[in-house]
Order: C-alpha cells, then structure tokens, then sequence
C-alpha cells in the first residue's frame, strides 16, 4: 500500500498534467476563436484579397491530398460586399462545396480578417458552342476542317463520305 506522501506526489503530477493539457487547450481555443468585430477591420473586401487567401486554402487542400475540393476552388466567383458566390459546373461539385462549406467559411474568415462572410453558390450551365453532327459527311468535313491531312487523303484515295 502507497504511503500518504507518495499518494500526494502522485496527484501533484498528475495535476500538473492536467493543468499543461488545460493551458495547450485553451491555447488552441483562443486561435479558433472568431475574432470580436472591433478587432477586425470592418473594410469591404476586394477580389484582390479574395484570391490571395484562396490561393493559400488551395494549397493547403492540395497538402491535405484534397484536389477535388482545390478544383473547386478554382472556379469563377463573384464578389459582392461580403458574400462570394462561387460559379460551379455540376451537381457533384456543388455536393462536395456544401461539405466543405462551413470548414471553407472559418478559414476564409480567418485570412481575410472578417467577421462575416457569406459563401454561396451558383449553378452554371457550360455552353456547349460545337456543331451537332449527325451524318458521316457531316462528321468528315467537320474533321476535315480540324485536320488539312484529311482532306489530302480523300483526294490521294478517292474516297467519299456518302454510303
């Protein structure tokens, strides 16, 4: 059985541990915490800025092997006053931005010293400018366009397009 002194030693330390974890803890929360409105700049934002800090949130999702979530980053955006509304081309990107949504907002709010700041996204509809082609002869003279050789060999082989 441990004698009374070593009993006390024995939570002195322990207490010490405890306390160490508390102050690295609290450490940790002050630098999460979100910044009061009179230490921030209340300043509107630029697209400058905006690009800047997510240049660095793409790099870090880059670190973190996350390319998807980087490539949609990359998209368009457009600022107005504190919202930026990113332009996004499907379903599947506009999934994966509402999950990293609330992660991309605190880091945003962070670099860019702000305290609010909405984030939002829009669908667009990529434009489809090719032709449509239907027939072979159709297909071979839009082919023919892109590449002079083709041309030259159907002249070379006589060959014709219409079956």
């Amino acid at each position: 059985m441990p004698s009374l002194t070593q009993l006390k030693s024995k939570v002195t330390e322990r207490a010490d541990i405890i306390s160490e974890k508390e102050a690295a803890a609290e450490n940790q929360d002050n630098d999460d915490k979100p910044i009061m409105a009179s230490d921030k700049d209340d300043k509107s934002l630029t697209t400058e800025e905006v690009k800047e800090a997510l240049d660095k949130v793409i790099e870090q999702f880059k670190a973190d092997a996350r390319s998807i979530e980087s490539t949609i980053l990359k998209n368009e955006f457009v600022l107005t006053d504190r919202t930026i509304a990113f332009k996004l081309l499907g379903e599947m990107q506009d999934e994966r931005f509402q999950k990293m949504k609330p992660e991309l907002k605190g880091l945003l709010k962070n670099l860019l010293k702000v305290n609010q700041l909405e984030i939002t996204s829009m669908m667009v509809k990529e434009a489809d400018t090719r032709p449509k082609l239907y027939t072979s002869t159709e297909k071979f003279n839009y082919l023919k366009k892109k590449s002079a050789i083709l041309t030259e060999m159907q002249q070379r082989f006589g060959l014709e397009t219409d079956f």
